[in-house]
């Protein structure tokens, strides 16, 4: 369930932990809500902007999975006790932000509240949501990081999602930039990539309203040659939020954009 490549030529590496559709058939049947609500949950078409930039060399992986069903930008700890048929133990994870508003590891509610499950989830439920499906995504970027590290000095790994347009303030924001607060990327590489986003005409945010999820935390480790960045795209920069119908034009106009930044991102990550 998960889509991935290798490449050793280049140090970058494309995250898409929130882009996954394939919704299977017993997750739909604990469900009562339609699939048109569940959709919007993801991160629409954020892999498809990248397509051509990975046709070229570029490492990456993406979820093919939903969000709603397992979330690999969560911590394997973030769960609602309330959600399953069993005691949850007691553990050493205390932030419970994400768990409180129903988006942790596992959703329970949709992005309008709704309750997404009917009935409490059992212990095989979750065993086999983390073993078939989190721990492999994490597995295959741990993978990637060691793999690339052999052959490149610093590497840079690009968490791509989307975030709807009421997120921010601003409605001209085009992109949110997650470092977070500073820690996961070194403060010269990112200023590098802020400034390569703007000469490409976007306006940029930086770590309001999203400093990045679990993948950014967990991972960035510049001191050791990891950086990480969170790329949110304002939705209604490429969609129409309510229905999800692409708009065609902007989407290909963002996807010729992001394949020149990626490009200028890579060569200066070549001379680190």
């Amino acid at each position: 369930m998960i889509e991935s490549k290798l490449q050793n030529k280049n140090p970058l590496i494309f995250s898409f932990p929130h882009s996954g559709y394939a919704y299977n058939k017993s997750f739909l049947k604990s469900t009562t809500l339609d699939i048109n609500e569940l959709r919007k949950s993801e991160d629409l078409y954020v892999d498809e902007m990248f397509l051509e930039s990975l046709n070229l060399g570029y490492s990456y992986l993406k979820a093919m999975f939903p969000r709603v069903f397992v979330d690999v930008n969560r911590h394997p700890l973030e769960l609602d006790p309330s959600m399953f048929s069993f005691v949850i133990k007691k553990n050493n994870f205390t932030d419970k932000s994400k768990i409180n508003y129903g988006i942790g590891l596992i959703s329970k509610y949709s992005v309008y509240g709704n309750k997404i499950y009917y009935d409490l989830l059992s212990k095989s439920d979750l065993r086999n949501r983390l073993l078939q499906y989190y721990f492999p995504y994490h597995n295959t970027l741990k993978y990637f990081i060691k793999t690339l590290q052999k052959t490149h000095k610093s590497l840079l790994i690009l968490d791509c999602h989307s975030m709807p347009s009421n997120s921010v303030k601003n409605k001209d924001i085009d992109i949110v930039l997650g470092n977070n607060m500073g820690i996961s990327i070194s403060q010269s590489l990112f200023l590098n990539i802020k400034n390569i986003f703007i000469e490409h005409g976007f306006n940029i945010k930086v770590n309001k309203p999203y400093s990045g999820g679990f993948i950014t935390k967990y991972y960035g480790n510049p001191k050791n040659g990891i950086n990480v960045i969170q790329i949110e795209i304002n939705r209604s920069k490429y969609i129409n939020e309510y229905s999800l119908e692409k708009n065609i034009g902007n989407m290909d106009r963002i996807s010729c954009l992001m394949q020149s930044i990626v490009k200028d991102i890579n060569k200066v990550m070549l001379k680190i």
